[in-house]
């Protein structure tokens, strides 16, 4: 019969963990079943228009797959319906038919426009020849070292050397970390009048605008409002509504064991918060935090000051090594290295945009337009 390609079934889940361990050189997820189930049925923004993905299949057996994320995204006022890109593998003997995948996805009719959020050097070339397009400003990432002790040892020994010399040599650099972290905190607090904050897990640092950042446990009908008050910020932005962030980050089977949201709260008002989500196995000894989604007004320099601000002692407290901004516009990015992070471009723009259906076709080269983040990727570490 040759090799079929067909829309994703709910069916088929079982069998995918295994194919992404297989493509990926690791043990299948014991959770890959429920997390597949996560992102595709439970999603608030499922349309029965909008196929769960496609997969290749060789007499009964699944070789190849590219699931396919519905997302509400608002586009200068209107609202439009998304299809995202997620989990395009393929077995590497049935390489060719990962052209048939993409052909599908980029053939949909069901959605307003195509967005991808995780393109690498490979399928980056792919999506380019159905006519994709790199979002300008994409690339863009920022680091503050933390702990420089365990950073520095790890890239040594990327570099080959011994675990042992790596972790004498990378001493001095701890050292130097730490003061430099101080100078951190006094930038960062003198540019806008914040406090130190207070030691209570609130969090609660007041400035001259009465600004406090606390924990959130969920998120409440607030941040809808926020959502529409900063809506117009820029031309295009994934919708944020209760619903959404919940499901995104608080009820799926990894987010919800990783996930930490800081609200900004004015005179009892919603006007920010930060999403920080841990990534401590990525097998070199650095524990990771990284903030996943930041919001508040465009405007708002004292807002984005408090947020990054309580991003940091909250990951200090918790002694993680770096705090990474996985995705920011050169907007905030600059101003993050102002405050003393370490910026830098990725290798491979991840983020793509196609218009269909009528959507604005002259929006992926405008870095104004888009205000683009690291929960524009599926919000979990797989």
């Amino acid at each position: 019969m040759g090799v079929e390609l067909r829309e994703l079934a709910e069916e088929d889940f079982g069998e995918l963990p295994r194919l992404m361990g297989r493509v990926y050189g690791c043990a299948p997820a014991e959770d890959g079943v429920a997390r597949l189930r996560w992102l595709l049925c439970d999603n608030p923004d499922a349309d029965e228009s909008i196929p769960k993905g496609w997969v290749l299949c060789d007499g009964g057996r699944i070789v190849g797959l590219l699931a396919n994320v519905p997302r509400r995204m608002v586009i200068d006022g209107a609202s439009v319906r998304a299809a995202c890109t997620a989990h395009y593998v393929v077995l590497p003997e049935y390489r060719v038919g990962g052209l048939r995948l993409a052909n599908a996805y980029f053939e949909q009719r069901g959605a307003d426009c195509l967005f991808v959020a995780t393109g690498n050097r490979a399928s980056a070339a792919v999506f380019r020849r159905f006519g994709a397009e790199s979002i300008s400003e994409g690339d863009q990432t920022a680091m503050f070292v933390l702990r420089g002790g365990p950073v520095c040892a790890a890239k040594l020994r990327r570099r080959g050397w011994n675990a042992g010399l790596a972790k004498a040599a990378s001493i001095p650099t701890g050292l130097s970390v730490g003061l430099w972290g101080r100078w951190q905190r006094r930038r960062l607090s003198g540019d806008h009048g914040i406090q130190e904050p207070s030691p209570n897990p609130s969090l609660a640092g007041r400035g001259a605008m009465d600004v406090s950042v606390r924990r959130m446990p969920r998120f409440d009908t607030s941040v809808d409002a926020l959502g529409e008050r900063c809506g117009g910020d820029y031309r295009v932005t994934s919708r944020r509504d209760s619903q959404r962030l919940n499901w995104l980050f608080v009820d799926g089977p990894t987010s919800r064991r990783t996930t930490l949201i800081l609200g900004l709260i004015r005179a009892e008002r919603l006007d920010g918060y930060v999403v920080l989500q841990d990534r401590l196995d990525c097998g070199d000894g650095v524990r990771r935090s990284y903030v996943m989604d930041l919001v508040c007004s465009r405007a708002d320099a004292e807002g984005f000051a408090a947020l990054v601000r309580a991003g940091l002692e909250t990951a200090r407290e918790m002694r993680r090594d770096t705090l990474e901004f996985p995705v920011l516009g050169q907007e905030r990015a600059a101003r993050l290295a102002w405050w003393g992070a370490w910026r830098r471009r990725l290798d491979v723009n991840p983020f793509m945009f196609r218009a269909l259906n009528g959507a604005p076709k002259d929006l992926a080269d405008r870095p104004e337009a888009w205000y683009i983040v690291g929960s524009d990727g599926d919000g979990a570490a797989w």
